[in-house]
């Protein structure tokens, strides 16, 4: 690998520009407490305390690049136009059926006028010629697609977010090569990966931080849990607390009875707690994930993952409540109350 160069110069107190290879960048801040702005327009800030190890960086939804982030806008926007054009012929549609189901209605009230004056009064009409009301068609049958909202998921699929899982990152690999071995992988994000694979193999806390903030492993959750924060005090260990969304689950809560709600509930936790380390397990090499579901303010769920146990664990079958079990966890839950507050695993420990 060719020599890198840096250089800074400092223009006020706090206040640094710095000259690299792949740019320039500004850094404000002290010993501690600082904020980089690059010229690529990545916005990079950190907490730690000197001499310790301790670094803290919390998570936003921000993607690694401007170009990933203008195609995700891009295809939001074409996801929520075709939301919307499912909606308009959704509502079209059930107009139009309204609008059938009002003319049947005045010809069946048309013809049992008329059936009524051919009948004596003393006669009934036979119950056979009770006209027989037609099933609407469903969106099967209609072909028209359902507009998506998490509220409107599965159980299956409330209790099964576990079972997929960001692509495994080769940090090896990354760092044996400048360029990647074929025209299938985004150059700029092999060369991203590239320049953070000697930091993250050799441990170091605030590039695993960094690239946590940058490539945001798990926005793909936030419709499931929200606030994903992120600690660390040592490279073999990395801390997750999210807020369960509690309104994925509103149509659930008001078709199901209590029971059967918070045992969905807890699977649904369950399941996320474990899509989270499998994703950060993905990302980082670190041997053990602590994650800490949040609940109306109060931890629910407190879980220590360790790698070596993960790998032997076949999620597509399992339930994610009993593979709380295989872990050190706190957990108080009871069929029909659901969960109680729990004190969090020590993780110095």
């Amino acid at each position: 690998m060719g020599l890198r160069f840096r250089k800074s110069v400092t223009i006020a107190p706090g206040v640094k520009l710095n000259f690299g290879k792949t740019g320039a960048s500004i850094s404000v801040g002290t010993k501690g407490l600082h904020a980089n702005l690059h010229t690529s327009g990545k916005l990079t800030g950190t907490a730690s305390l000197p001499g310790t190890g301790i670094s803290y960086v919390k998570s936003t939804n921000v993607k690694k690049t401007a170009k990933n982030l203008k195609e995700s806008r891009e295809k939001k926007k074409a996801e929520k136009a075709e939301a919307k054009a499912a909606e308009e012929a959704a509502a079209a549609a059930e107009a139009e059926a309204l609008a059938a189901e009002q003319a049947e209605a005045a010809a069946l009230a048309a013809a049992a006028a008329a059936k009524t004056e051919e009948v004596p009064a003393a006669e009934e009409a036979p119950v056979g010629d009770a006209p027989v009301e037609e099933r609407p068609a469903d969106a099967e049958e209609t072909g028209e697609a359902p507009v998506f909202h998490p509220a409107q998921l599965t159980d299956d699929a409330l209790r099964g977010i576990h079972k997929s899982f960001d692509e495994p990152v080769d940090w090896l690999e990354f760092a044996g090569s400048e360029t990647p071995p074929d025209a299938g992988f985004d150059p700029d994000i092999w060369a991203y990966y590239h320049a953070k694979a000697p930091a993250i193999l050799e441990g170091d806390i605030d590039a695993y931080l960094e690239v946590i903030y940058e490539v945001a492993p798990l926005d793909d959750l936030l419709d499931y849990g929200g606030q994903f924060q992120f600690g660390t005090d040592r490279a073999s260990l990395m801390e997750v607390e999210f807020a369960v969304n509690e309104e994925t689950l509103e149509t659930q809560r008001r078709e199901k009875n209590v029971i059967q709600f918070y045992d969905l509930l807890q699977d649904y936790v369950c399941s996320t707690c474990i899509r989270a380390a499998r994703d950060i397990f993905s990302l980082l090499p670190v041997a053990d994930v602590v994650v800490h579901a949040v609940l109306a303010g109060d931890t629910v769920v407190s879980v220590r993952f360790d790698r070596e146990t993960m790998d032997k664990i076949k999620f597509g079958f399992v339930d994610p409540s009993d593979v709380m079990e295989r872990f050190q966890h706190s957990m108080d839950f009871q069929a029909g109350r659901g969960f109680a507050a729990v004190e969090r695993i020590d993780t110095s420990l």
